[in-house]
């Protein structure tokens, strides 16, 4: 079997790093356009300095777009992990479990995200 060097092994790290950041600079533009943000334009006013629900909607789609992000994070440096974990099954084990949970995550996100926008829309119509 095939072992590569130490410094092939910095190298196919430091391009899957390179690489991995300009995806997950590209993924972040691409998420924020799938899923349109929250419209509350049309909410009644509540009264005083500022719109309530507008800002509420602005805080869950800010931490929802963050938990997204975290979670294609975690994937891309887990599937690299895999890349370069060796033989050692137990690392491939816990590797492979962290990208399940990530994708877990990142599908709880995006239901989170599509119940925002039926409740604020249910509200709002």
């Amino acid at each position: 079997m095939y072992f590569p060097s130490s410094s092939m092994k910095t190298t196919i790290s430091s391009l899957a790093t390179r690489a991995s950041t300009a995806f997950m600079l590209s993924m972040a533009g691409a998420y924020n356009s799938a899923f349109a943000q929250v419209d509350t334009s049309d909410l009644p006013d509540t009264g005083g300095g500022g719109d309530l629900k507008s800002a509420i909607a602005d805080v869950i789609n800010v931490i929802l777009n963050f938990l997204a992000i975290v979670a294609l994070i975690v994937i891309v440096i887990a599937g690299i992990r895999l890349i370069i974990g060796g033989a050692d099954e137990q690392q491939r084990e816990k590797t492979r479990n962290a990208i399940l949970y990530a994708i877990i995550g990142l599908v709880i996100v995006f239901f989170a995200k599509a119940i925002v926008v039926f409740v604020f829309e249910s509200f709002t119509g």
